[in-house]
């Protein structure tokens, strides 16, 4: 597991890989925070117009329905704000991948207070898309309405099918890293490639 130690500002102060047996530099729980690959787990924009949060993790199953494998346990995440139509922002990831990512983080001594995944992280601007490509792995960041994050081959051949399931049209989509011929023709007429 990779460490950093980040400034309010949002500045690196200190990072490292973990090794077995290691114990993280310590932060109080209420500002640890542990971020996912975004592999591990489905986020979704859904119509959810439900008045709690609990009634919006109730209905998140159904709305997921015939996207997710079947035979696992999930854990969902509901996000607290709408969108100006509505919607929420909904992740799901295999209960025993939570349990393991958690587990881990005790192995090292850290303590979460906040999870998330490492495309909502990434900035985009609004009305933009964020493709950060790196030879390990491609993230693909659309703000509030998601993303996710997968090896770097795969990515241009799920994107656009990324876009038409989010129902998602950028007015710039903005590459930082791979190759813009190859992005170029997997994004045809979607977006300007900036």
């Amino acid at each position: 597991m990779g460490w950093a130690q980040i400034d309010d500002e949002g500045a690196v102060l200190a990072q490292g890989v973990l090794a077995p047996g290691v114990a993280a530099p310590i932060a109080s729980p209420q500002r640890t925070v542990l971020v996912l690959p975004g592999a591990d787990a489905r986020v979704k924009l859904l119509d959810l117009p439900a008045r709690t949060q609990a009634q919006a993790r109730a209905g998140a199953p159904f709305l997921f329905e015939g996207v997710l494998a079947e035979n696992e346990d999930m854990h969902w995440a509901v996000g607290a704000a709408q969108n100006d139509a509505g919607q929420r922002l909904v992740a799901a990831i295999a209960q025993s991948r939570l349990k393991h990512w958690l587990a881990r983080c005790a192995q090292s001594g850290a303590k979460p207070h906040w999870v998330t995944l490492d495309f909502l992280l990434t900035p985009a601007a609004g009305g933009e898309v964020t493709i950060a490509a790196t030879p390990a792995h491609t993230i693909v960041a659309a703000g509030a309405a998601g993303g996710f994050t997968i090896e770097p081959d795969l990515a241009p051949l799920v994107f656009s099918h990324w876009l038409a399931q989010a129902r998602i049209t950028p007015r710039r989509i903005v590459l930082i890293g791979g190759e813009p011929a190859r992005w170029r023709e997997a994004l045809g007429a979607h977006a300007p490639l900036a």
